[in-house]
């Protein structure tokens, strides 16, 4: 009884030491969907401290550049989609 207590605990604190990863974007944001496309990892991204705040990040090996910063989710997804390489045409957004 006391092993079948302690497969959960141990699977909880395994999930808890596998979910940390590199910080791949800058603080206070949090990379919501990333891609690899035209030379480095694209990333759409939210501002944790102001949620209604978007943006795409790229996180090339040689530089660390934003695409577009602090505009709505729309904005963001379309921008994100454009580098990625599933949309075609460039976004004309800017906030």
């Amino acid at each position: 009884m006391k092993l079948l207590k302690l497969i959960p605990a141990a699977a909880i604190a395994l999930t808890a030491f596998t979910t940390f990863e590199a910080k791949a974007v800058p603080a206070p944001w949090t990379s919501k969907t990333s891609c690899n496309a035209h030379r480095g990892s694209h990333h759409k991204v939210q501002n944790t401290d102001t949620p209604a705040s978007w943006g795409a990040y790229n996180t090339n090996p040689n530089q660390n550049k934003w695409t577009i910063k602090n505009v709505s989710y729309n904005c963001a997804t379309n921008w994100y989609q454009y580098v990625c390489g599933t949309k075609s045409d460039k976004p004309t957004c800017t906030s």
